[in-house]
Parts: C-alpha cells; structure tokens; sequence
C-alpha cells in the first residue's frame, strides 16, 4: 500500500499539521520463504516511508512533505523508488539516502535524480545498488532520506527507512485542547513524531505547536494513561529561535520502565503556555498496535438533519479503547448563536437523529467546553455503534435547543467519507463577482452511496433559487446529478433530500473529484456560488487567497482587498480559477500569478483574462496547465497573485498562494 501525497496534504484541512503513518509491506519475489524473525534471502523489500521536519536533526518547523516508496533486494543490494515533495518552505535542490541512524546525520549514499516531467518528484538512479556494508545498514534501519531546499541547505525533510522487524517503532501524535485531562477550549493544535527503539528504549523526535493562546514555554512528554495526569518522562528542548519547536535531548534513552509505559499508551506529548500553564495541547502517544484508536470529528451546522445555518462549529476528540470500550474525550465549540445548554453523543446513521446514549459534562467554568464523564465504559451495543459510524455529537444552544452544530463520529476504518467543500463565485464557470459564499458537508457511504449533508449560504447577491449537486471536472460545466430541498424557513439553507442514495456512476464521480456543488440566484440564475467536491485523497488541490497592498513589494497602502481560489491538479498541472478586487484606486487593468517567494517579485507563470464586463474579475484562461519549474513552484508556495491597477501599475494588490492549514 502507498499513500498519494494529496491524501498526506488533505489532513491540513482539519486545521491540523500533517501527520502521517509509516507502512512497510513485504513483497516476495519468487524464491521465497522464511520463519517470520528475519528477511529471507532473495526478498524485495518495499519501503513507504513519509517525510517531515520533525526528524531533521536538528528539527525544522515547516508545512513541507515528502511520501517516499523504496524497493530493494536484499541479496543483490539493487534499490529503486522515488519520492515527492510538497508545501516546502524553499524550493527543492537535493534528495538523499544517507548513512546515519535515528537523531544522527551521516554521509551520502544515494543521490536521487530530479524528474524532467515532474520536477517535484526525485527518483533513484537507474542500476543503482547498495554495496553490502551499506546494505546492512539499510535494513538495521541506519539509513534515513532527506530532502535539502534552498531555504534549509542542510536539510528540510527527513525520514529514517525502518526496514521490516526494525526495533524502531514511529509513531505520530496529534495535539489539541481537547485531550488536555481538563479540556482547553484553544485554537492551539499541535503534532509531534517520536522514533523510539522498543529494545533500547533509545528515543528521539520532535513536536511543533501553533496557534496558542499564549506563549509557548515548555514541552514534555509524561506518563498518564488517557484522561489522566502524570510525571515528566522527558522534557524538551524549546528551540531558541522559534518558540513553537521542541526536541528530544540528544542522546535520550527511557529507562525499562518509562519504554514499557510509552508502549501500552500510557504517555502523552504536552505543551504548555503563558495562558495555560497547566498545558494547553495535548496528545496521547499511541503506538501501531494500540489498543486506542483515537477519532476526531469536526461539527457544523451543516450534519445537523436538515441542516442549520450557523457561524457555530466544533470539534471532539475521543480516545476509545477496542479492548476494555473505555471512552475518553472532549467537544469544544466556537461561535454558536447563542450559549451551548447540553451535549451528547446520539446513536444515528449519518442525516437521521437518534436516542442519546452518552450525555457529556458541560464545564462549570467554560460552557464552550464538555467531556465524556470520568469511568465511562461502552456497552457492547453502543461500541459496536461506535466502531461502525453510528454515532454523532451533537452539541444544543438557547437559540437552538435541538441542536446547533453535530459531527458523525467516524473510526479511522469507517466505510463514510466526509467532503467539506467552500462555495465561492470564484469557482463558478464563468467566474462571478459576488461576496456570496457557502459551506457545504457531505457525509458518504463509500461502498453504497448513501449521502446526506446540507449546504449554508450567506450574503448572496440575490436570493437563492436553487441547489444542485453536478457532474462535472473542476472548471467545466456538467448535468444535474442531485437537487437538494431549500429549506421553506430559510431560503439560504439546502439539504440532500433524506433516504438518498447515489447510484454507481454518481457515486464514482464524487469520489474522483468530478462533482460541484452549486447554488443558482435571482441574481445570477446560471449559478452564483460554486465549489468542487474534493474527497480525501483528491489530486486536486483547492488554495483560497486574500489579497492586499501590503503584500506588495514594496507594499502599497490602498483601501482594496481582493480574494482568489484556484484549483490546481498535482499530478497534470491542469489550473483553474479566478481572482476578483475591490475598491481598486484606479481601474483594473491586468492579474497575473507570478513565481516568487514571499517578499519577492518574479516573473509571469499565468496572465489571467480580464473579464468585459467586471474590470474588477481575472480569471485563469481555459485548458490552462502548469508543467515543470512553474508546478514546483506553485506546489511550494513559491507563486503569488498579483492585480495591476491604472492608479499602481506595478500592482496594487498581491496575495502569496500557500499550502497552509486554511487551505
């Protein structure tokens, strides 16, 4: 199994960095054989290994990717494979296999060519091969890859190549508020890569943080089981020159009875804050073979049944033991219309209300905040409910007593995608200038296609005639596969029509990024705002920008604003998308997408059409394809949109398109 380095990148789109899973599969070629404790000879071993800046010794905070597959025989030491990078800080000038094992730099062994068609994908030379001193440090698991950028010479990705039976065990860790054993209601998220040798107890990594409610001022990684509060098994270094970056000590090694403690899930990574000195995020460290299995889930107006149109959202995290069904975890909520009175977990299908079967603590202090009470334990119904998405939270208001934002709970397995797509005139084929946006979300059965969801509206031109769902690739116009019921309440509310279930070729359209959403108005009858459904794991990428004087170089003080949305196909460069401006000091008189760094100017990669009747709209040009140095810098964030006006010919409006979080 290999995963698309576009399913890496979607994880940003929960507000999280990206954390990532290491998969290593066995492949026998022909002469097989063996006893299970060793590699027997003749094997090809496939290697998947995924890169971040955790392991870079020394750390690198970054956005960056890499997802890497490895092929090699372990009798001849011939290696092939090929890795693709994504969001670098700098662009990318060097990959290498190098010598050197976990938390320790070495010597280069392999240097990997740049592709000539796809410039952000690297490759083992052809004929290459390990020499046999080499080869055993490969598969000992001393032997690691790096990518290097012109931004981080030394190194600004890096993963060590476990080989099959290593001792080395990875294992990643979200942080949030919401596991804190007090929950933290925080826009602070946090991710963390532990390499620790379950022989040795060895251990080495990294975490970063961002978004905190107060300075970041000590990082540790405890003892304590799920829920609970434990001591200090090893603190962190905070890096001196960015506060959000900490790091095991060199040379750090758990004693017998701290590893036996990280191995059965009974330690967290914890950060702490000016504002939160107890810890503000949090993470339970949980190897492969846990018997944890942690589930996060965003709410949302729009999972209500039926919908509502709401600011509010939230988000729980729980901790659930498949072994004993203990249940650990938090909601919290932002911005509902009106103060939270009660939350729940429901037992319900996706778009059908149910019977509560947990009621959740509501924090005395913070009614944003609430738990799963303390000692809950499933019973064998509600966690069979659990473990087979039957369940949601749902969190009440004043304004809304039953119930203003729900999430379907759905297990890392589960056979339910969720597709959370923005609506913008951007998107729209033609481009429409509106401040009109939606939101819309999806819950599917990827193997029977049942659907449900709703799409919420706000500030549209004229008032909403009709929702759609389409047929049809980002960019181009296509049939009506689905119309959605507006609610007779409110006109800006559209939801899937209950008991709706998709057949084959519509099912296969979503799921390959060829469906839109889009809502038609008295204003514009033809559509006014639209968005592509890009399910996880979508080649395309969608990268929403604001624009401003002040990103201009040098920076230009005007009343405009501009906003862009482009959607770019990693694996073709196909492009599509549009930029619009307001409240320009003189006329529009040109847009482009440019290559530069932030604070940079570069030269044209995309001249956008003007529009004949908005002066104030650009739009990239049909059958539009980015290839070469120009994908590499848009996939690095290295590009940037830029509206010239007749009052700023040199640009009145510039907005760097990034790989971020937001996107």
């Amino acid at each position: 199994m290999k995963f698309n380095i576009s399913t890496l990148f979607n994880n940003f789109h929960n507000g999280f960095r990206s954390i990532f899973f290491l998969i290593i599969v066995v492949v026998f070629a022909g002469c097989g054989g063996g006893n299970g404790s060793s590699t027997p000879t003749g094997q090809v071993i496939s290697i998947a290994a995924q890169l971040t800046g955790f392991e870079v010794v020394p750390a690198v905070n970054t956005n960056g990717i890499g997802d890497a597959s490895i092929s090699v025989n372990d009798q001849s030491g011939g290696i092939t494979g090929s890795l693709q990078v994504l969001g670098l800080t700098g662009t990318p000038t060097v990959v290498h296999i190098h010598d050197g094992a976990a938390g320790t730099n070495g010597g280069i062994l392999v240097t990997l060519e740049q592709d000539t068609t796809q410039p952000n994908t690297f490759n083992i030379p052809a004929n290459t091969s390990l020499s046999s001193a080499d080869l055993t440090k490969l598969l000992n698991s001393e032997t690691y890859l790096q990518v290097h950028s012109n931004v981080h010479a030394t190194g600004e990705l890096r993963a060590q190549i476990l080989a099959p039976n290593s001792d080395i065990t990875r294992i990643e860790t979200p942080l949030s508020g919401e596991e804190v054993s007090s929950p933290v209601a925080t826009n602070g998220t946090g991710s963390g890569v532990i390499l620790l040798n379950s022989n040795t107890g060895d251990i080495f990594g990294a975490m970063n943080v961002e978004n905190l409610g107060g300075n970041p001022t000590a990082g540790h990684l405890h003892s304590g089981a799920p829920g609970s509060n434990g001591g200090i098994l090893v603190a962190f270094d905070q890096n001196t020159n960015d506060a959000n970056l900490f790091s095991i000590p060199a040379n750090t090694t758990l004693n017998s009875s701290n590893l036996s403690t990280v191995l059965v899930s009974n330690s967290y990574l914890q950060v702490h804050s000016s504002t939160v000195t107890t810890g503000e995020v949090r993470g339970q460290v949980l190897p492969a073979n846990s018997a944890f299995s942690r589930i996060t889930t965003p709410l949302s107006g729009e999972e209500i049944a039926g919908g509502i149109v709401t600011d509010g959202t939230g988000k729980g995290v729980l901790l659930f033991n498949t072994t004993t069904n203990a249940l650990f975890g938090a909601v919290t909520t932002r911005n509902l219309s009106s103060a939270a009175t009660l939350g729940h977990i429901h037992n319900a299908l996706p778009g059908v209300n149910g019977g509560v079967s947990i009621t959740l603590d509501q924090d005395t202090n913070d009614t944003n905040i609430f738990s799963v009470p303390a000692n809950t334990v499933l019973d064998a119904t509600n966690s069979s409910n659990l473990l087979a998405s039957e369940t949601y939270f749902q969190i009440h208001s004043n304004n809304l007593p039953t119930g203003e934002v729900r999430g379907q709970i759905l297990p890392e397995d589960s056979e339910y995608s969720r597709i959370t797509t923005a609506l913008t005139g951007l998107e729209v084929s033609p481009a429409v200038n509106t401040s009109g946006s939606g939101k819309s979300v999806l819950i599917v059965n990827n193997s029977t296609g049942d659907l449900s969801g709703a799409i919420s509206l706000r500030n549209l031109a004229g008032t909403a005639s009709a929702g759609h769902i389409h047929t049809g690739a980002a960019g181009d116009n296509g049939g009506v596969s689905l119309v959605y019921n507006q609610d007779g309440a409110d006109t800006n509310l559209f939801s899937v029509p209950a008991n709706t279930t998709l057949n084959s070729a519509d099912l296969s359209s979503l799921l390959s990024s060829n469906t839109y959403l889009q809502v038609h108005s008295s204003a514009h009858t033809a559509g006014e705002v639209r968005g592509q459904a890009l399910p996880q794991g979508s080649d395309i990428l969608r990268l929403a920008t604001s624009l401003s004087g002040s990103e201009v170089v040098p920076a230009v003080t005007t009343p405009a604003t501009g906003e862009s949305v482009i959607l770019v196909n990693m694996t073709n460069g196909d492009l599509v998308g549009a930029a619009s401006s307001l409240n320009l000091q003189g006329p529009g008189t040109a847009g482009h997408i440019h290559a530069g760094a932030s604070g940079t100017n570069g030269g044209i990669t995309v001249a956008l059409d003007q529009d004949t009747q908005d002066t104030d709209l650009f739009q990239v040009p049909d059958n539009t394809s980015v290839t070469g140095d120009s994908l590499v810098e848009l996939l690095n964030s290295h590009t940037y949109f830029q509206i010239h006006s007749s009052a700023n010919a040199t640009g009145e409006l510039r907005g760097q398109i990034l790989l971020s979080p937001s996107n």
